[in-house]
């Protein structure tokens, strides 16, 4: 009699709770609603931020990524959603360039500031990040 056991971790195939571009379009719808927020480092003499309910792109994203799924799937383990959060980040972090220069880490975390470096940047608008998580999306359908 043979024992089955479980491939690694790396074999196994994952299934998302909903499709990656769908994520990069709820964030987008997100943040065209509530706006899009530049972190700030907040001091004693700082003023409270001027659209409190504004969300940063990191935020939209993992918001949109744990929303309910569409077509009546189910929302998918914990795990399931933090993986697609986690790959939606990657593959929108590896895309964007600040100032010139790609990012060098490829760890989440260092991702995750890079994309908030370039949400970051003077002059970011709303409509600028919108218009980006977009064009993801449309990438992303693409290489699917």
């Amino acid at each position: 009699m043979t024992q089955l056991t479980a491939p690694p971790a790396a074999q196994r195939l994952v299934r998302y709770p909903m499709p990656l571009p769908m994520v990069y379009r709820r964030a987008a719808r997100l943040i065209a609603a509530a706006g899009h927020r530049q972190t700030v480092v907040q001091t004693a003499f700082s003023r409270p931020p001027a659209r409190p309910g504004a969300l940063t792109i990191v935020a939209a994203v993992r918001a949109a990524a744990a929303s309910a799924p569409a077509h009546g799937r189910s929302q998918g383990s914990d795990r399931e959603v933090r993986r697609l959060a986690d790959d939606a980040i990657t593959y929108l972090g590896m895309r964007l360039q600040v100032r010139g220069a790609d990012q060098a880490w490829i760890d989440v975390a260092s991702l995750e500031a890079h994309i908030t470096d370039w949400g970051d940047l003077p002059g970011r608008t709303r409509e600028s990040v919108v218009a980006v998580l977009e064009h993801v999306a449309d990438a992303s359908e693409r290489s699917a």
